[in-house]
């Protein structure tokens, strides 16, 4: 059986309320998830007092509280990890105010990320969350697009799968994304 297929099948008995199957299916998912966190904090740990795992345990702890509910499908499972991992990456940053003036620094690059290799503090995801509150105004389905490739990582072709959608759409839609972010965050920086 395929990895896709015992996800969908998990989905499935999670909504009737299988706790087992519920700890399974975020167990599929906790190697993807902690991955993904490491990658983002790893060359920033001294300047991080919240581990990866940790930061990942509080995705699943407030996923937790959504295990009983009715997922549509693949793609709604998706969207709420990644609505839920940014709420705890956004979360852990308000809560640093110690650490102002350059505390936490992530580098991203243009290949994998709408920030165009632009260094963000705290203040910078503060103001990428922000931008993301905007764009939510305009088109949700771009900003949950941005959610599942920059917080969850998925691939466009993975995105397009989920989504049910041809990779070329996807694509167009990531090209937008990736241009209406950089744009908005370009005011910010010099407003």
């Amino acid at each position: 059986m395929s990895e896709r297929t015992d996800l969908t099948l998990l989905l499935e008995h999670s909504r009737t309320g299988d706790k087992e199957a519920w700890n399974k299916l975020f167990e599929c998912v906790y190697p993807t998830m902690k991955a993904i966190v490491a990658n983002k904090i790893k060359p920033y740990q001294h300047n991080v007092t919240l581990n990866t795992t940790d930061l990942v345990h509080d995705v699943y702890i407030r996923f937790d509280n959504h295990a009983s509910y009715n997922w549509q499908n693949r793609a709604h499972f998706f969207s709420i990890l990644a609505r839920i991992s940014r709420r705890v990456i956004i979360d852990y940053l308000r809560s640093k105010n110690c650490e102002k003036r350059g505390g936490l620094i992530i580098h991203t690059e243009i290949q994998n990320t709408p920030l165009m290799g632009v260094e963000l503090d705290k203040e910078g995801w503060l103001s990428i969350d922000r931008v993301l509150n905007e764009l939510a105004n305009l088109d949700p389905e771009i900003v949950e697009l941005t959610e599942l490739r920059f917080f969850v990582g998925l691939t466009l072709q993975e995105i397009a799968d989920i989504k049910k959608l041809s990779l070329s759409s996807v694509k167009r839609q990531w090209r937008f994304a990736q241009a209406w972010l950089g744009q908005k965050l370009n005011e910010v920086t010099y407003a």
